[in-house]
């Protein structure tokens, strides 16, 4: 189901062991994510989304590290493979999110992942600031899919269509939907 609702193809062309995810929310991807199996360590500013992720892991059997901090002040201890911060609002939740993303490249070790809403910050100043942060190989893409509505799958590939033609792309974002951009750290910086 994740690699469907997050598109996993786009976001992980290869296998990932330690995922920093913030904004986790009530864990619905932590949960997901840990049983991939990735190393997951879930990252939420909420004592109570927090305590949701722990019962919800719990509740899956499955297991990740759970921290209350604020992407603002967070220091992640250790490098990770990928870091999502797939909260559907990274860049309102980030009071300066060029520091933020500077710092989040310092422990990324291959692949980081935001969101942005493009009727708030332009998609443009959003993928220049993740790359401005030392990331490579920046794209983004809209993410059409509905998330509280299951898609009839007659109607699936008309959407991911849509989210690769470029101009088509752009159009269902002044009314809806996000964008997730990636950003990979340079082949020769990148530790194994």
């Amino acid at each position: 189901m994740l690699a469907e609702h997050f598109q996993l193809p786009f976001l992980f062309h290869e296998t990932l062991a330690r995922v920093l995810e913030l904004g986790c929310a009530d864990g619905f991807a932590t949960v997901e994510l840990s049983t991939a199996p990735f190393d997951v360590t879930a990252v939420d500013f909420s004592a109570g989304m927090i305590s949701q992720t722990r019962a919800r892991l719990e509740r899956a059997g499955a297991t990740a590290s759970c921290v209350v901090a604020d992407i603002n002040d967070y220091e992640p201890d250790a490098p990770y493979d990928a870091v999502l911060a797939l909260m559907w609002t990274f860049f309102r939740y980030a009071r300066r999110p060029d520091e933020v993303l500077r710092r989040l490249r310092a422990v990324t070790a291959r692949k980081l992942l935001v969101d942005v809403n493009p009727r708030e910050t332009s998609v443009d100043a959003a993928v220049a600031m993740v790359r401005d942060a030392g990331f490579d190989d920046v794209r983004w893409r809209p993410f059409l899919v509905p998330q509280r509505l299951a898609v009839p799958a007659p109607l699936r590939p008309a959407l991911a269509l849509a989210e690769v033609v470029p101009g088509v792309r752009r159009l269902p974002l002044r009314w809806r939907f996000a964008v997730v951009i990636k950003g990979e750290r340079p082949a020769a910086s990148r530790t194994a």
